[in-house]
């Protein structure tokens, strides 16, 4: 473990991911105060081997997990998501060299390990990262996850099919996401040996109360029709959080309204209106 937990390994993670410098004393000073506490440094380590080390269900209940005390311990050190990423440099090289990945996959797996490190410290004004963005990045780190033209695609042992995520503030050009699915084939029959998998697709994108709210020539409404649908559980949060930028229902009123999607949406919300997720199974 000494050959991962120490300040050489942060300096490897910047150069590879090309992070920006001026946060690399934050790391320093978060790495000295977790490791010169027995309790914080038995707790880091400990969720380190749930992300990298195991995959298990473990792992599935970080997701239910906001707030970092709760995760690391109390008065957890803010910067500790932001470490942790880093810390998983070192599984990432063993992993792209293990699937032969090639260069431009290379590439795209660094800009979103480097985008999740700083997201939200960049575009959100937070002191560190979400727990979901660390837990974002792992997926890369651990090669879950390759990216293809617009769309991304998760393979996951624990169930037969593929998962299809969207890469925020993706233009979801409908011939563009027709040539990732049909270039994903055989991307993910290289790289991960499955011939003719069922892809499948859970977001708030195929909500089918937002499909009232689309145009006929939406981007959206035609990427829902790629799918059928069927209706999940409650996805406002996820709403807010990728239409409006915001984790807060506090204060619909406030909610931003610079497109039109912004305006449906919100006028939607102020009436009390709930929005389920779609889970879609990519029609054949």
């Amino acid at each position: 473990m000494n050959k991962i937990f120490n300040l050489k390994t942060i300096d490897e993670a910047f150069d590879f991911y090309s992070i920006d410098e001026k946060y690399k004393q934050k790391c320093y000073n978060c790495f000295n105060n977790i490791f010169s506490n027995s309790q914080y440094k038995v707790k880091f380590i400990s969720v380190f081997n749930i992300l990298f080390l195991k995959n298990d269900n473990e792992f599935r209940k970080l997701w239910e997990i906001d707030n970092i005390d709760d995760l690391f311990g109390k008065d957890a050190e803010v910067f500790s998501t932001n470490l942790m990423i880093l810390f998983g440099v070192k599984n990432h090289k063993q992993n792209i060299l293990k699937l032969n990945f090639k260069t431009e996959q290379i590439s795209i797996h660094k800009k979103r390990v480097r985008e999740c490190f700083l997201n939200d410290l960049e575009n959100r004004n937070l002191e560190g990262a979400r727990i979901s963005q660390m837990l974002w990045a792992s997926y890369f780190i651990n090669a879950r996850i390759i990216e293809v033209g617009v769309l991304q695609y998760e393979f996951d042992t624990s169930i037969d099919n593929i998962k299809i995520h969207i890469p925020t503030q993706t233009n979801l050009n409908f011939e563009k996401v027709k040539q990732s699915i049909k270039d994903s084939k055989k991307e993910i029959l290289n790289l991960f040996g499955k011939k003719q998998p069922d892809y499948i697709c859970k977001s708030w994108l195929l909500s089918k109360q937002i499909l009232p709210l689309l145009s006929e020539k939406s981007n959206i409404r035609k990427f829902q029709s790629l799918f059928q649908i069927q209706e999940g559980f409650d996805c406002t949060s996820d709403v807010l959080n990728f239409v409006f930028k915001t984790n807060s229902s506090s204060n619909l009123n406030d909610l931003p309204e610079k497109t039109s999607l912004q305006k449906k949406i919100k006028k939607e919300l102020l009436l009390g209106k709930q929005f389920n997720l779609g889970i879609g199974t990519l029609r054949t």
